[in-house]
């Protein structure tokens, strides 16, 4: 039987494939330009923000851990894969997508300044000066977190006394 955690793989290799197919037709000669660059920027920042769970969601769900406590080498992982980088590049696609709105603004409002303004070269500072500024925001997140390590008897295996991490609320 499958279970709701397969299901969100089968949604992230969704979202990756068509995030591929899209990137290939972007970058195209023929349909290469800042806009598509920036459509690209956008493709790839959406894919890897699910496809950073997946080690997790195999591991839990494909093979049957979640059956089990997580174990205390995972908890650092497991926040990092699917808390702390899916959110720096979730917040590097909404920025990337403000930059197309505005690239999209100077297009309509003020054309001959865009031609000047919305170059390939500008367009590649703006995505990575984005990707940048997204891990520099969330980089305090990856050592904000104390784990402590606690005893506990194994779910599936009673015999058997897991370390665990437990993550102390915040004072």
């Amino acid at each position: 039987m499958i279970g709701l955690g397969s299901v969100g793989l089968v949604f992230i290799l969704i979202t990756l494939v068509t995030n591929v197919i899209i990137c290939v037709v972007l970058l195209s000669p023929s349909l290469r330009s800042p806009t598509s660059i920036l459509l690209v920027a956008i493709a790839t920042s959406d894919a890897l923000t699910g496809v950073w769970s997946v080690p997790v969601s195999v591991y839990l769900f494909l093979l049957g851990a979640y059956r089990d406590w997580l174990p205390h080498s995972w908890c650092f992982v497991y926040f990092c894969l699917t808390e702390h980088l899916p959110t720096v590049f979730h917040t590097a696609s909404i920025w990337l997508t403000v930059g197309l709105a505005a690239q999209r603004y100077n297009y309509v409002c003020r054309p001959v300044s865009a031609r000047r303004l919305c170059t390939t070269k500008s367009v590649l500072r703006l995505v990575v000066t984005i990707f940048v500024v997204a891990a520099c925001s969330q980089v305090s997140r990856f050592v904000e977190s104390t784990f402590s390590p606690v005893l506990v008897v194994s779910r599936t295996r009673p015999n058997q006394v897991l370390i665990l991490n437990v993550l102390p609320l915040s004072k």
